[in-house]
């Protein structure tokens, strides 16, 4: 005789622990969260309490630029490297690169620049008649405004240093082991999105690409910040000396001209056209 055969329903299965790469994403993510949080809320405090308290401070252009560089470095930076601590970091072979290559990367990085820059004012230029709304370019109003030796030292010096390190060692060392292409991608997706304006954000990704591209094929960090310093010196200093230039000229009277004027007017044409 038999017994009867009697169902155990079979347990749910457990669910599995996360694994150490799980957690590495979700530090990552949270530590570029913290990142980008702070630097907006401490940007709009700041900004909202010194138009409150002090309106004429608002209007000082080394105001501006220590409202972008303080929240980002003196605060952001430092709790995202807290949260990252724990996230293990991708070992690099490190190579050489030779001058006549790296100049062939900044031909690059310019022609990425370029037409990111077409693309960007393109699509603003076609939401401005669909909207109706004339937007207008923070960045290139805050670089015509500024003087040359701020401009310098904000575009050319710190902003390569303090960007490259953030979105190229902090983040790509983090993510190469999930493989060098979304590595590349995403490096340049954040360096975009973290312009936080429509204007850039073309441009900002794709050097940003070329930028994470050669940091993976080097380990070097050198090398793109040199190329982001000569694009930030050409593209925001020498472009905008060209043009203050220009334009402390009376063009609407050429009688008025002195002939230093006129030396500099050509060699400032000159330039701008040298430049494109």
């Amino acid at each position: 005789m038999t017994s009867p055969e009697v169902n155990i329903p079979a347990s749910a299965p457990a669910e599995p622990n996360k694994t150490p790469k799980d957690r590495g994403i979700f530090r990552l993510g949270l530590a570029f969260f913290v990142l980008l949080a702070t630097v907006i809320v401490l940007q709009i405090v700041i900004a909202l309490v010194a138009k409150l308290a002090f309106p004429k401070l608002t209007e000082m252009f080394l105001f501006n630029w220590m409202l972008s560089l303080v929240p980002l470095y003196v605060f952001g930076l430092p709790l995202c490297m807290l949260v990252l601590k724990r996230v293990p970091r991708a070992p690099f072979e490190t190579k050489s690169l030779s001058f006549p290559k790296l100049l062939l990367c900044a031909v690059v990085v310019f022609g990425v620049m370029l037409a990111g820059n077409l693309i960007g004012n393109a699509l603003n230029g076609i939401a401005n008649m669909i909207t109706g709304v004339e937007s207008t370019n923070p960045v290139l109003d805050m670089v015509s405004g500024s003087g040359m030796l701020m401009l310098f030292v904000a575009t050319v010096i710190i902003a390569p240093l303090g960007e490259e390190f953030i979105f190229r060692r902090l983040l790509i060392d983090r993510v190469r082991s999930y493989g060098e292409l979304p590595a590349i991608l995403l490096s340049g997706l954040m360096f975009g999105a973290f312009h936080m304006n429509f204007y850039q954000f073309f441009y900002a990704f794709f050097v940003g690409v070329v930028f994470a591209y050669i940091y993976v094929k080097t380990g070097r960090l050198r090398y793109s910040i040199a190329l982001h310093a000569t694009m930030n010196l050409f593209g925001g200093v020498i472009s905008a000396a060209l043009l203050k230039a220009i334009e402390g000229i009376p063009m609407d009277n050429p009688e008025a001209i002195a002939g230093s004027d006129m030396i500099i007017l050509v060699l400032a044409t000159l330039g701008l056209l040298g430049y494109l």
